[in-house]
């Protein structure tokens, strides 16, 4: 969440890869609560004003082959 871009969600496909954007969201104002949810190989980021209501940004399919590290 950037108060000039908004709520980004992007993915890579390798550690050194560039990362490319899945969705954004602009016109948000701070404060804003951000969630990765995933299920299997399938990554979902939603974004929320008050931490009840949540809003989709974007789904992503990543192939994992080992230890992955989110953040």
């Amino acid at each position: 969440m950037t108060p000039g871009i908004g709520v980004v969600m992007s993915s890579r496909s390798t550690a050194s890869a560039n990362g490319t954007l899945v969705n954004n969201v602009t016109n948000l104002t701070g404060p804003c609560w951000v969630s990765l949810v995933q299920n299997g190989t399938n990554f979902s980021g939603y974004y929320s004003a008050d931490g009840n209501n949540w809003t989709l940004v974007g789904t992503t399919t990543v192939s994992m082959t080992g230890t992955e590290y989110i953040g």
